[in-house]
């Protein structure tokens, strides 16, 4: 599969819900080197008003994370609800067949997570099953995660998916999310 094909997959699923927003108001790409730049994830943070809901939102940007035989990309999400924020690091697997994605461990610490999504795409001669699970972070585990990065096992039935995300990743899109709330 060709890496337009992948990145086109990935958009659909990171941005399912979106079909209203403008190209400039949908997350951004950055390489996984990029991902431990603070500066370059920081210039690619969005920030993203819902004049229908009232929310705003923040769109830390996607990230490929390739091992050797599995692709993932991961991005972290704000959505700030008057005096409330959510935040959630959404981590979406490409497999061949369904692995049926659950639980997220980190340190031996199961996390608060929820499948977002199982789609089969780009069926042609071979198909791609995007899996995607979300993980409910605190402003307080954006801070730990900030300083300490996090690496995590999304264990499925078939199959496993270990991620990993630097510490300047969080802080980038913390320090933004800040700065949006001091402006405020």
């Amino acid at each position: 599969m060709c890496v337009r094909s992948v990145l086109a997959l990935v958009a659909l699923v990171f941005l399912a819900g979106c079909v209203s927003q403008s190209v400039s108001d949908k997350p951004a790409y950055v390489t996984s080197y990029a991902a431990a730049n603070y500066n370059q994830v920081l210039a690619k943070t969005k920030l993203v008003p819902d004049p229908h809901t009232g929310w705003t939102k923040v769109y830390g940007p996607i990230v490929p994370n390739r091992t050797v035989s599995k692709q993932a990309f991961y991005a972290v999400h704000a959505r700030i609800d008057g005096g409330k924020t959510r935040f959630r690091l959404e981590i979406a697997g490409l497999f061949p067949r369904r692995v049926y994605l659950g639980d997220v461990y980190s340190n031996g610490r199961l996390l608060k997570s929820k499948v977002l999504d199982r789609e089969r795409t780009n069926c042609g001669y071979n198909c791609t099953t995007v899996e995607t699970v979300a993980i409910e972070l605190s402003r307080s585990d954006m801070a730990v995660y900030a300083a300490e990065g996090i690496s995590v096992k999304i264990v499925g039935r078939r199959d496993d998916l270990v991620v990993s995300v630097p510490a300047s990743y969080f802080a980038a899109v913390l320090a933004f999310y800040s700065r949006h709330l001091e402006r405020s």
